[in-house]
């Protein structure tokens, strides 16, 4: 299961996001902008925002925006989150395969 937590700018309160379900098209679009950023053809600006809106599109809930993460999501955990995100989906999620093999 991946998940995010992101600020909501409203309430001042941390919301947890969840998703379960990662389609194939998901997994082969990871892999895709993980391959554009060994490349280092791009800036880093636009690796961010393509970053940014995968995460968005992995996320199937519409309170997920890329408005909701560049306001909820601290500055510091930024490029972190995103790829761990980014790896989880193309590599699978460790910790859901872990808990399955107990």
């Amino acid at each position: 299961m991946l998940k995010i937590e992101l600020l909501n700018t409203e309430t001042k309160k941390k919301e947890t996001f969840t998703q379960d379900f990662i389609s194939a098209r998901l997994v082969r679009k990871s892999l895709e902008l993980q391959a554009e950023m060994k490349k280092g053809k791009k800036s880093d600006l636009e690796y961010l925002d393509n970053a940014i809106e995968f995460v968005v599109s992995v996320f199937d809930n519409p309170a997920v925006t890329v408005d909701a993460i560049l306001d909820g999501l601290n500055g510091n955990e930024l490029w972190k989150t995103l790829i761990e995100i980014l790896n989880k989906v193309a590599n699978g999620d460790n910790d859901e395969a872990n808990s399955e093999g107990k």
